[in-house]
């Protein structure tokens, strides 16, 4: 029974669990239906072998004769367990990345087309045009399948970015590069579950702290908007680069 993704991952990790029904303990709500159809739920299943017909909600009282349950693997701001990212690369069907694919270059990953969220990043210049100078692939995960971000890791030397929760993903592959997240240097702005998720894994990235200021209207559909400063974020970026070369 999962009341969350995180516990899928052990439970994928059991060979002897890999044919059982798996039980969503949610309702199948209409707005919840196309994500698992077709959406981002369903490919999570796809990257973990998990056939869609094995799917059943939780809707009506239900007689079960054995059931298991997985203690989740985190919690939003609370905690993770030190066996998240070993169980979520025992879950994944096949490596991220082809056996001996030797990583290169950069990636800077852009937040420039979402239209809406938590924090909304400027500058006096385009954030991916200062990136993409700099020598850096600038990469758009919505335009990605999951299958695809999840190899951004194995693929690149370091993968930057202002925070976002692309950067979980990390948890799924077997030979990531280093992670550099830019935290803008303004309160009430970075998350703890990247600590978190950093610590419990192993994963020793680096978090480097940019000036920017709050601006006094946010874009529409944004909760804040953050004016980076431009000459601190080109010399955060070299200094990654350089680090990494």
């Amino acid at each position: 029974m999962l009341g969350s993704l995180s516990r899928t991952y052990p439970a994928r990790a059991r060979p002897k669990l890999s044919d059982q029904p798996i039980v969503f303990h949610m309702p199948e709500l209409e707005e919840l239906r196309e994500p698992v159809a077709v959406g981002y739920i369903r490919q999570f299943f796809d990257v973990l072998g998990v056939n869609q017909n094995r799917l059943h909600f939780l809707t009506v009282p239900m007689e079960i004769d054995e059931l298991t349950v997985f203690g989740s693997q985190f919690m939003d701001r609370i905690f993770c367990d030190t066996n998240l990212s070993r169980n979520m690369q025992a879950a994944v069907l096949a490596p991220s990345a082809p056996a001996g694919a030797p990583a290169a270059g950069h990636a800077f990953v852009s937040r420039s087309l979402l239209e809406g969220g938590t924090n909304d990043f400027v500058s006096d210049r385009n954030l991916d045009d200062i990136a993409r100078d700099l020598g850096f692939d600038v990469i758009h995960p919505e335009t990605m399948t999951l299958r695809d971000q999840i190899s951004v890791f194995d693929r690149y030397l370091s993968v930057s970015g202002f925070q976002s929760s692309f950067f979980h993903l990390k948890g799924f592959c077997r030979n990531a590069g280093r992670v550099n997240i830019l935290v803008p240097e303004e309160k009430r702005t970075f998350s703890i579950n990247f600590l978190k998720i950093d610590i419990a894994c192993g994963f020793d990235d680096r978090y480097h702290l940019v000036n920017a200021q709050r601006a006094e209207t946010p874009r529409v559909k944004f909760q804040q908007t953050l004016k980076i400063d431009r000459a601190d974020l080109v010399d955060t970026l070299v200094r990654i680069k350089q680090a990494h070369s």
